[in-house]
């Protein structure tokens, strides 16, 4: 067993963003792939949750954060998301 705690992957979207929904769909198919229980996978509404948004720094979406840390400021391509993450699993 690993002494390394749960990945938190955000994905920071708004009700009108045309693309917000390719990206839920392609965090969640990397997270799906990297078949590891530690990985958690949440979406934030930023007018909903907007000091958080301010906090990292979300200039448009989508956008994603990994343990409460700005990693992506844009759609980066499933490989590119999967190395960040596995990086913070330790791997």
């Amino acid at each position: 067993m690993s002494n390394i705690t749960d990945v938190v992957v955000e994905v920071l979207t708004s009700s009108a963003c045309a693309r917000c929904q390719r990206a839920k769909t392609m965090v969640q198919q990397v997270i799906a792939d990297c078949d590891d229980e530690r990985i958690r996978y949440h979406e934030v509404d930023v007018v909903e949750a907007i000091d958080y948004a301010v906090q990292l720094g979300i200039l448009r979406v989508p956008a994603i954060a990994i343990n409460g840390e700005l990693v992506f400021s844009a759609l980066p391509k499933p490989q590119a998301l999967q190395d960040a993450i596995v990086k913070r699993l330790g791997k």
